[in-house]
């Protein structure tokens, strides 16, 4: 029991200083050997945990989809983790539906505030599209399409109900307004973005306020330890102590082989992160749709042949898709070979988002 006080007792002014989520989280196990003057708050940060693990949490009826068993598990999760004011970091696999998983969890608390989504610029429409799908009772905002004069309003014109969908980038421009509100949720997808604690962007991030705090990584550590530190500063700040107990306590130990350090730190960010690979959950996976071939024709147009599962084999779908050449698209008719680039692009994506949803069991053309 002192190898795991050790572990997230940080010294502070003469005295030893504990992450209150650690205190609760470790507590029982804890008072069974040692006398603790246990503060008020943190007994009732542990009954709290006690009645979450006692509570179902439904998913929301307005979710426009039905979720498979482990993204059920997955919002319970989060959504036992809010309960007692703790923030998750979901790490399944590319592919498992951490949006999906998301979206459930903001339509459960759609009614508390206004909710923020952070994500690359290449992914904020996909946020969009999404939520406009599977969540069409929110009311969605892409700060992206904003002028930069309509950004403040935009912002403070939020409330119940509503989501503001936002780039990284354009998280960094406009922190001053976004950090003055206070949100319900903050998601932060791809998170691995905010990886190093010295980059405006992680600056920026660590000044919102917010309720509740998720965050979105099939990669949680890409280069060393020091990136799992600042993750978890902004999921349960505090959590880890400060960068320099950090790597005193685990990255140092860690890097040389101590496996006592490395089981520690798992044992300390266990109940704030989950992680399911694609093997773990293969059983509930939908079939895949296979593309066998494809022509590209001299008038620029496409023939896709598709091999879609279906319950006594496999039946073949062909797709004519429309030349790239009149592809309604800002930017296309300035390079042959970029506008060739562009329409595959979008066809893949298009094309992507269809295989996800069985949209090709009935396709025969565009």
């Amino acid at each position: 029991q002192l190898e795991r006080i050790d572990a997230v007792a940080e010294s502070w002014r003469g005295k030893l200083r504990i992450p209150e989520l650690a205190m609760a989280v470790m507590g029982d196990a804890l008072k069974e050997e040692i006398d603790i003057d246990e503060p008020t708050r943190i007994a009732k940060l542990r009954q709290r945990i006690r009645e979450a693990g006692r509570m179902s949490f439904a998913v929301p009826d307005s979710l426009n989809a039905v979720l498979r068993d482990y993204q059920t598990d997955g919002y319970e999760w989060m959504m036992r983790l809010a309960h007692w004011g703790a923030g998750a970091c979901l790490a399944d696999d590319m592919g498992l539906g951490k949006t999906m998983q998301s979206i459930a969890f903001m339509l459960a608390h759609a009614s508390e505030g206004p909710q923020l989504v952070a994500a690359p610029a290449s992914v904020v429409s996909n946020w969009y599209d999404e939520i406009v799908r599977f969540a069409p009772t929110m009311k969605v905002t892409l700060l992206n399409d904003c002028t930069t004069a309509d950004r403040n309003n935009a912002i403070g014109g939020l409330s119940e109900g509503c989501i503001l969908l936002t780039s990284y980038g354009l998280l960094v421009s406009e922190q001053e307004t976004l950090c003055e509100r206070e949100w319900t949720t903050v998601v932060l997808d791809e998170a691995h973005t905010i990886k190093n604690r010295e980059t405006k962007t992680s600056a920026a991030v660590m000044k919102l306020k917010t309720e509740n705090r998720i965050i979105l990584t099939g990669t949680p550590v890409q280069n060393h330890l020091g990136e799992l530190w600042n993750l978890f500063r902004f999921v349960n700040p505090g959590l880890l102590g400060s960068y320099e107990h950090f790597t005193q306590t685990f990255l140092n130990p860690i890097n040389t082989g101590d496996v006592i350090a490395r089981d520690s730190l798992k044992r300390l960010v266990a109940p704030f992160m989950l992680r399911r690979t694609k093997q773990e959950v293969v059983l509930e996976l939908p079939d895949k749709t296979e593309i066998t071939h494809s022509d590209m024709r001299e008038d620029g147009t496409v023939k896709v042949c598709f091999e879609q599962p279906v319950a006594d084999g496999f039946k073949t779908c062909y797709w004519e898709l429309p030349t790239y050449r009149n592809f309604d698209v800002e930017g296309y008719g300035e390079n042959e070979l970029a506008d060739q680039r562009k329409y595959l692009e979008s066809m893949a994506h298009l094309i992507i988002r269809f295989s996800r949803n069985g949209g090709f069991e009935n396709a025969s053309g565009f």
